[in-house]
């Protein structure tokens, strides 16, 4: 999804959050994980502001799996305000993190995951997280069989979130017929055509693909199957 925007003349700065990149938080550090994934993102904000000589107060999040916990921190923690927020088969329920695991990580990742639950379990439930997300308009792009990230955590998410009124409803795409990581052409094409048909004519993405895949549309108030047309 970045690239559509760096392609489309959009300027895009990809966040090295902490524990991205293997700078894993010591065991003895009490800093708490909204702030430091605000931090890492605003840091990121305000290093595109300085190199491009521009200003941007509501910038776009686009995020995915894990990261999308780091966008929604950064929400949470006050110090970035997007207007948009676009998530790709993200994780929005913290302690989904450990659903479907047979093993435990490492113990220095174990650490890390247990904290992230610990901190951001809490502050990005929708009605915690709804005060500071009121103004942003969201957009999620989920596999119907997502397994790593369930789509019933995302389903309620949004139906949670939008029972608040905000002032844009969140949107919520299903590919009837994907996991969670995208494997074709096909499922580009449901990114690219859903991104479309949700922002244009406010953004410019490119142009359209053509859709052979099924999807019931935004916001479905259903699971769907794979026989989904």
């Amino acid at each position: 999804i970045s690239d559509i925007f760096t392609l489309s003349g959009h300027p895009v700065v990809v966040v090295n959050y902490t524990g991205s990149i293997g700078n894993f938080l010591e065991p003895y550090e009490a800093r708490n994980f909204t702030e430091i994934f605000g931090n890492d993102v605003a840091t990121g904000i305000k290093f595109a502001e300085r190199v491009l000589k521009a200003k941007f107060p509501h910038p776009i999040i686009v995020a995915d799996s894990f990261g999308s916990l780091v966008g929604l921190a950064a929400i949470a923690s006050g110090q970035v305000h997007p207007s948009l927020f676009i998530d790709d088969a993200g994780v929005v329920k913290p302690s989904a993190i450990f659903k479907g695991r047979q093993t435990l990580p490492p113990e220095y990742l174990l650490h890390y995951l247990r904290r992230v639950v610990q901190d951001l379990e809490q502050p990005l439930e929708p009605q915690n997280l709804f005060p500071r997300a009121k103004d942003v308009r969201f957009i999620f792009l989920h596999g119907a069989y997502d397994e790593t990230a369930p789509c019933a955590d995302v389903e309620q998410f949004v139906s949670r979130f939008n029972a608040l009124h905000p002032n844009q409803s969140a949107q919520l795409w299903i590919n009837a017929f994907v996991r969670h990581e995208v494997r074709d052409k096909r499922d580009y094409d449901f990114v690219l055509d859903a991104l479309r048909g949700s922002l244009a004519p406010a953004y410019y993405i490119g142009n359209s693909c053509s859709a052979d895949y099924s999807f019931p549309g935004s916001a479905p108030s259903r699971r769907p199957t794979p026989g989904d047309h």
